[in-house]
């Protein structure tokens, strides 16, 4: 930052400071030459009010995921201007000195959705244009509408799901998508949630890193309140590790942050509930999206499930995934039954041969530790006979002496291994283990 003046505010231009303040990321933000030095900022006290006001910003992201919009103009008083752009500065300083990756989500999505909340204000094309440009976006103003080449408008809507944003749903004219402010907007409010993701945190000095701990304590225990109040475990009955592909696909990408895109999020509150999850239990697993906001998805939640309409919707069946790109098909996915027809039809019936063969491992588990015992359930969800096998094994596992069937392994006695002093489950046989079961080496004399 350029040095001035410590304890005086400058206005250099309140045109120009209020478009920083409404849009800080933009890159002549950094030479605004009201801008104090870093060590003023953070230590003087004509700046407690940024300070004060970027910790709020950042609490307001991890609480909400929001930050207020206020109307700001070149009529603002210009400290409130200036105040509202150095907020940004702090705020991503205290963003870097949290340093977890939870708190960047939440924080690049409240200034992404800030920042287009301010765009759709405008009445001027030429600033969301602007605005665009600084993100490497070439939109260009067409009236009340924007133009930009297909390609980008691919590589920043990939991650928006719903229909609305497949290409095939836009207007194309000679390699050029039109676009309404909505439309563009948002394709900017995408960009910038992606470059600040990207920026932070960054590296702090020593210096910086202890004076701004007193205002990180409390937001450090806000993010840690948060995190916990929405945590994946202990979901009783359920069982989230016998989840089929494409289920899984979708809770990681809302537990990686990602966004869902409408069909998905149905999909698997659906699933979920289908499988005995209550409707708080998968309020919790919706709560590391970006987006979350607890009133929404609650009202979205309660809907589905049947809570709030009376009405308990169904689980869509593995066609309708498929049209809608959400199907992860794996092995068990493809078995068929002995007519040739589907065994999975939709994602329950995976649930349900898969719970069922990781309860009879967990039994064998439970007498003799095996090292990746989920191979051994796949095996047994696959093949019916080897289920069969597998039930046998467990009724039988009291028998087992495990000491003695490690040590048989560990003399080399069986073509198994030992990993962390268990025995390992083959990737290529995992029925292997049964044979070994049935071995008169490790039944009790």
């Amino acid at each position: 930052m350029a040095r001035r003046q410590p304890g005086r505010v400058v206005d250099p231009g309140a045109g120009t400071l209020a478009r920083l303040a409404r849009y800080p990321f933009l890159p002549e933000a950094g030479d605004h030459p009201g801008l104090p030095a870093l060590e003023e900022l953070l230590l003087e006290r004509v700046y407690a009010n940024a300070r004060a006001a970027g910790r709020e910003r950042v609490r307001l992201a991890i609480e909400e995921a929001s930050v207020p919009a206020p109307p700001l103009s070149p009529a603002s008083p210009a400290r409130e201007l200036l105040e509202e752009l150095l907020a940004y500065v702090y705020a991503r300083i205290l963003v870097s000195a949290l340093a977890d990756p939870y708190v960047v989500r939440r924080h690049a999505l409240a200034e992404a959705v800030r920042a287009r909340e301010h765009l759709m204000r405008e009445t001027d094309g030429r600033s969301l244009a602007a605005a665009a440009g600084a993100l490497e976006l070439d939109f260009a103003p067409k009236g009340d509408e924007f133009s930009a080449h297909f390609t980008q408008f691919l590589k920043h809507s990939v991650h928006l799901k719903d229909a609305e944003w497949k290409l095939v749903s836009q207007r194309l004219m000679r390699g050029q998508v039109l676009m309404s402010a909505h439309v563009a907007s948002r394709l900017v409010q995408e960009a910038l949630r992606r470059r600040i993701e990207t920026e932070l945190p960054k590296r702090l000095s020593e210096e910086v890193a202890d004076a701004v701990e007193p205002d990180i304590a409390a937001l450090r225990e806000a993010a840690r309140i948060r995190k916990e109040a929405y945590s994946v475990e202990g979901f009783g009955k359920v069982d989230l590790t016998c989840i089929p592909p494409c289920m899984r696909n979708i809770l990681g990408s809302l537990q990686r942050g990602e966004n869902a895109a409408h069909n998905a999020r149905f999909a698997i509150v659906t699933f979920l509930h289908k499988i005995g999850m209550s409707s708080e239990e998968i309020m919790q697993l919706f709560a590391q999206a970006p987006d979350f906001r607890e009133d929404l998805t609650r009202y979205q939640v309660e809907h589905i499930t049947g809570v709030s309409s009376g009405t308990s919707y169904s689980v869509p069946g593995c066609d309708n995934l498929q049209t809608f790109n959400l199907c992860y098909a794996d092995e068990l996915c493809r078995t068929k039954t002995r007519d040739g027809r589907a065994r999975v039809r939709y994602p329950g019936d995976y649930y349900r041969y898969v719970l069922e063969a990781k309860k009879e491992v967990d039994a064998i588990v439970a007498r003799l530790p095996l090292a990746h015992p989920e191979r051994l359930a796949m095996a047994a969800a696959l093949h019916y006979p080897t289920l069969l096998r597998l039930r046998e094994a467990a009724a039988r596992v009291e028998r087992v002496d495990a000491a003695r069937a490690r040590r048989a392994v560990e003399e080399k006695r069986v073509p198994l291994e030992i990993e962390e002093g268990k025995i390992v489950v083959p990737e290529k046989d995992p029925a292997t283990i049964l044979l070994f079961l049935d071995s008169v080496h490790v039944r009790a004399p």
